[in-house]
């Protein structure tokens, strides 16, 4: 799958789910978004963009707190980026503005951003060393980086995870491990500063191909994510999540 075949079915599965009300309350952890939102030192920056915005979950947040930044929120789907306009205007949330793009090439010109945030939106990018390039050409110096995303776990060789999201055809490109996200950001120059590890529990939809998937897996490999069958539904139990903070030095 070449790369602007990936966005496209991301964009097509994403664009009928973001709005979607049971969805919506899998990817809602408020906890989460507190942590992440403590995370930030919003207070020493400007300007701020949210990759893979999505419905906004992050970026809303972030600019109705500190309304003396400036927030763009970007995302590969037009009509919720439309329907995300339309929301900031109505709460005359006037720091905030959303624009889509093709989900390969980023729209900003260099060090024209302060921080730069994406949430559970890295192991869509269909080429993310093109990605973290532009995004250290992007970010100012001293500026920040704050990634949070699920990762494979170092014993998964086989890609196991990633298999099951596959089968979902919503554009899931990979699963990264702490090690090769943190690795790829510092050889474009952005340091680590600060990591918090969470985890999270999803349940795939009803559909024979993660039965056979859960089914032709051993316990140890089942046991890595905590993936169980519950009333014919297959769930991975737990997933860790990276929430890293980085700087470019």
């Amino acid at each position: 799958m070449d790369s602007k075949e990936a966005v496209q079915n991301a964009k097509e599965s994403f664009e009928k789910i973001l709005l979607n009300k049971k969805y919506s309350s899998i990817i809602k952890d408020d906890k989460h978004l507190d942590l992440l939102l403590n995370m930030l030192p919003l207070e020493q920056y400007s300007e701020v963009l949210d990759i893979g915005t999505g419905a906004g979950y992050l970026a809303f947040p972030v600019a109705q707190q500190n309304r003396n930044c400036n927030v763009t929120g970007i995302d590969i789907t037009e009509k919720v980026i439309k329907q995300n306009q339309a929301k900031a205007e109505k709460e005359h949330i006037a720091n905030l503005h959303f624009c889509s793009f093709d989900g390969i090439n980023y729209p900003f010109a260099n060090e024209s951003k302060d921080i730069i945030t994406s949430r559970y939106a890295f192991h869509h990018f269909p080429d993310v060393e093109s990605a973290v390039k532009q995004i250290a050409g992007i970010l100012r110096k001293k500026g920040k980086v704050l990634l949070s995303d699920p990762v494979r776990n170092p014993s998964d060789k086989d890609r196991i995870i990633d298999k099951f999201m596959k089968v979902k055809g919503d554009g899931h490109i990979g699963f990264y491990t702490q090690d090769e996200i943190t690795s790829l950001f510092l050889k474009h120059g952005i340091y680590q500063t600060d990591i918090k590890i969470t985890c999270m529990e999803f349940p795939f939809p009803e559909k024979q191909e993660y039965n056979t998937l859960f089914n032709s897996l051993n316990n140890q490999e089942k046991a890595m994510y905590s993936i169980y069958l519950k009333e014919n539904i297959v769930w991975v139990g737990n997933i860790n999540v990276v929430n890293i903070l980085m700087e470019k030095r």
